[in-house]
């Protein structure tokens, strides 16, 4: 009896490789085509996220001491402790964001994302949607997760200090954040509300239009600047 149990178990799992094999050939083979669907212009815009405001680290792959990286930052900026509603929601929304894309872009299983995964996961969220609303759900929480981190006093819009400190100080980038900010202000009022957030990054990833202001929702895309991230 102990025998035959060992041979249905191992026959079962025989098997189970076996699709698991199949069901992995056939996720990168939608990969590759999926990828293939992105233009040169969205991978540049891809390629300038990934480097900008993921790999913290710089070793070319997202991990989670990406996510921790910029927590700390936010955490030392604000002085919170522990303890700290903002500190705890953050802390909360880093862990979700990062489940999400792992889930969805780390097909090794290696805790490591590299900027090739990066490409086929986005592509695979990407690719037969017109827009941000209509893609898949964690996309859509991903970006709204950017909002509140953004926002850094909560009163539901991103003013320019809001921007400045979240570009600067957070994330350690050098380029104008001023004249970036007025771009993504496409109302001229001095904010940005969540609607216009989401509008704005739904046309950094779906848009090939270069005139769109959401081209510049992760900094400028031109000059010397970008060219170290293409």
């Amino acid at each position: 009896m102990a025998l035959f149990l060992w041979k249905t178990a191992k026959q079962a799992s025989t098997a189970a490789r076996l699709v698991n094999g199949q069901i992995w050939g056939h996720r990168l083979a939608m990969a590759a085509l999926s990828t293939d669907a992105l233009g040169d212009f969205q991978r540049t815009k891809l390629t300038a996220l990934f480097k900008r405001y993921i790999d913290l680290d710089g070793n070319n792959v997202m991990e989670w001491d990406d996510f921790q990286r910029s927590l700390v930052n936010s955490k030392s900026l604000n002085k919170w402790t522990d303890d700290h509603p903002k500190y705890k929601r953050l802390l909360q929304t880093k862990k979700l964001a990062w489940k999400n894309i792992q889930r969805r872009m780390d097909e090794n299983l290696d805790g490591k994302i590299t900027i090739d995964e990066w490409f086929e996961g986005m592509a695979a969220a990407i690719t037969g949607h017109e827009n941000i609303w209509e893609s898949p759900k964690w996309l859509l929480e991903w970006v709204r997760h950017g909002f509140e981190a953004t926002d850094r006093d909560g009163d539901d819009v991103i003013n320019i200090d809001d921007y400045r400190t979240y570009v600067q100080d957070i994330f350690q980038m050098t380029f104008d954040v001023d004249k970036n900010f007025k771009t993504l202000d496409t109302d001229n009022d001095g904010k940005i509300t969540k609607a216009q957030w989401e509008a704005l990054w739904s046309d950094f990833l779906f848009s090939s239009d270069k005139s769109k202001a959401g081209n510049q929702v992760a900094g400028p895309l031109e000059g010397a600047f970008i060219m170290q991230y293409v």
